[in-house]
């Protein structure tokens, strides 16, 4: 992806509160880049960048520090959550002895569980099946964004109150979690429920996805789900060389209050990185939208090449 110079790094690896609040600062201090600015301009409404790498130091960012609704990209650290449950939550887990067995466990499902676009849930109803298991829940609620799925996941582990507990526990002081699918999509103007910041999701993931805790298997399953997502093929991906290791969660808001989002992890021969991209009520059509965020993942690490 050559010759577009090297990437800003500002601080050095420090804990993820740390992290988001200092370099991020010192970053937004920094002239705009006027590649982003320009890629903002030309889709209208507001854009929000961050890259970081997997010591959890600010790359790149534009808007970064500005609150936007993640709709389904909450989907991702649920994922997580979900994953470091039997140790995160109070709840007691009776034999419980692996991740596997983590895995393999039953949720019930019903019919009143269903809510708009549920596809996976759907089918296992149709087929008169009562039960999923957390690793089907997690495959629905990551790779296809199943809304039913990411409720049930979302209320067994306490709701979004224990979701943005997690956020709090991940040192990540901005994202927060108010409702359910699909109400948290509905990005009013100047409210902050079922929100984030480009950087703080951005470290958030990155530390997830990154974690090198010995004996931890949950960011390399987080991993494998995300590079299994199906939707979001022409957004961040489509910017970047399809050997690269990449793994992406889109989310996308109601017609009436758009947001276009995407996230994604991104692994090189020289790397490991992670983007977020979060557009509010851009004026443009989604294809030129999904261009532009294709144009601002090649951007960003076409310079760390």
């Amino acid at each position: 992806m050559g010759g577009l110079g090297a990437g800003l790094v500002l601080a050095g690896c420090t804990p993820v509160a740390e992290a988001e609040a200092e370099p991020a600062s010192r970053l937004a201090m920094q002239a705009p880049d006027p590649v982003l600015t320009k890629i903002n301009e030309s889709i209208g409404g507001r854009m929000g960048v961050a890259l970081v790498d997997d010591q959890l130091r600010l790359l790149a960012g534009h808007r970064m520090n500005e609150r936007f609704a993640m709709c389904s990209t909450f989907k991702a650290p649920l994922a997580a959550a979900v994953l470091e449950m039997p140790s995160f939550f109070t709840e007691e887990r009776e034999g419980i002895e692996s991740i596997s067995d983590w895995l393999a466990t039953s949720i019930p499902i019903s019919e009143d569980d269903l809510v708009s676009y549920a596809p996976a849930v759907e089918r296992v109803l149709a087929e008169e099946r009562r039960t999923m298991t957390i690793q089907h829940l997690l495959e629905a609620v990551v790779q296809i964004s199943d809304n039913a799925a990411a409720n049930i996941l979302l209320r067994h582990i306490g709701g979004p109150e224990a979701m943005t507990r997690f956020f709090r526990s991940h040192r990540d002081p901005i994202s927060r979690l108010d409702r359910y699918e699909p109400e948290l999509n509905q990005n009013i103007i100047g409210d902050p429920r079922d929100t984030t910041s480009p950087s703080a999701m951005a470290i958030l993931m990155a530390s997830l996805c990154f974690s090198e805790i010995p004996d931890e298997e949950g960011p390399m399953i987080l991993r494998r789900l995300m590079a299994g997502t199906k939707t979001g093929k022409s957004r961040i991906r489509a910017g970047l060389p399809e050997e690269w290791d990449i793994g992406n969660k889109t989310g996308t808001g109601y017609p009436e209050a758009l947001a276009v989002n995407d996230m994604a992890y991104i692994i090189t021969d020289k790397g490991r990185y992670f983007l977020t991209i979060y557009c509010d009520r851009p004026t443009a059509d989604m294809d030129m939208v999904q261009a532009a965020m294709a144009n601002v993942a090649w951007h960003e690490m076409g310079k760390l090449y």
